[in-house]
């Protein structure tokens, strides 16, 4: 049976530092607390503690602190959103793109719409934005797979299984009752019987990169092999933004997003194209180096952010560097 769409929708102003406001309506015009793990969430920078942080998504408090509105909202089938639970579908860009549009039109808003996500709140990024929706002015994809098919379903057409039940198992069917069970469509079950690229399954996800033409930065993480980091890298490489920007990092999935030195390069991002506010030189095609790497060599021990602070930073003009030397290994 459908979710029950009930009248939940309350602003509270005064209990926290900034203003909360859940289960509004947002109207689509193509249909007719803490969400963390919780040793991850006390390991994450404490000023992004705040009450609404949830898992892969910015933190309200330090964000409301720093003059921005932030916006999340349920997809189609999952609390009180309508429709049915199709995720990574089209029809899920298609209500992202009117909740972008949406929020570009409130009073609240200055008109300008900038994205910020890990994951599945990266990888929504790439295809909504190909989409030009009104408003939107930049884009964080951090660690976020670009091509359904070849990089989170079947690399080189072998199909991905076990990770796939993974994360449906983690972030579907834990959070969907089971009287929901018959109102979605279960990508565990529509990855098996689907084996080609231009399946009807796989191809209506299919989008242009080229398409994309917003201020973009690609922050990847060199050890998301397999999924994220070939997303991140063919996602910067094939947008057609003019103005668009490569990042690595290294560490774990959760915790470099919330790290000071990252939550500043996000901020100047966004204020240079949401507020008018550069520091750096973004909106200036050439100012800045549009490659940034971090050089991941030696060994400074696992899951120690402090020691990984030892790897260098390089700039670049280009990737691929433009003077690599390339091996041949056979004869």
């Amino acid at each position: 049976m459908p979710s029950q769409i009930k009248a939940l929708h309350t602003v509270d102003g005064t209990s926290f530092p900034y203003i909360f406001e859940q289960n509004a309506t947002v109207q689509l015009n193509s249909m007719t607390g803490k969400s963390f793990q919780d040793k991850s969430y006390s390991e994450v920078n404490p000023e992004y503690h705040s009450d609404h942080l949830s898992w892969e998504t910015p933190d309200p408090g330090y964000w409301t602190k720093n003059g921005y509105a932030l916006v999340r909202a349920d997809e189609r089938g999952l609390g009180q959103s309508p429709g049915k639970l199709d995720t990574m579908s089209r029809g899920t860009i298609e209500a992202f793109f009117d909740v972008i549009e949406w929020a570009a039109a409130q009073s609240w808003s200055s008109g300008k719409v900038g994205l910020l996500g890990i994951s599945y709140h990266a990888w929504s990024q790439w295809r909504v934005a190909a989409r030009k929706p009104k408003g939107l002015a930049a884009m964080i994809p951090w660690e976020g797979v670009s091509d359904y098919y070849r990089g989170r379903c079947r690399h080189g057409g072998i199909l991905s299984n076990s990770f796939i039940k993974f994360w449906w198992d983690l972030q579907v069917v834990s959070n969907h009752e089971e009287e929901l069970v018959r109102n979605r469509q279960d990508q565990t079950i529509y990855n098996v019987n689907n084996r080609f690229r231009d399946d009807e399954y796989y191809a209506s996800k299919e989008y242009d990169m080229e398409d994309i033409v917003v201020s973009l930065l690609s922050v990847a993480n060199w050890g998301g092999i397999l999924l994220h980091l070939r997303g991140n890298i063919e996602g910067f490489c094939n947008a057609g933004s003019e103005l668009k920007y490569h990042r690595t990092i290294t560490g774990r999935h959760d915790l470099p997003f919330c790290y000071d030195e990252e939550v500043d390069i996000q901020k100047s991002f966004l204020d240079a194209f949401l507020k008018g506010q550069d520091r750096v030189g973004w909106p200036i095609k050439g100012k800045i180096p549009p490659v940034d790497l971090v050089l991941q060599k030696g060994d400074v021990d696992f899951n120690n952010a402090e020691a990984e602070k030892q790897y260098q930073r390089r700039t670049e003009n280009e990737w691929l560097v433009a003077r690599t030397r390339y091996i041949k290994y056979s004869r």
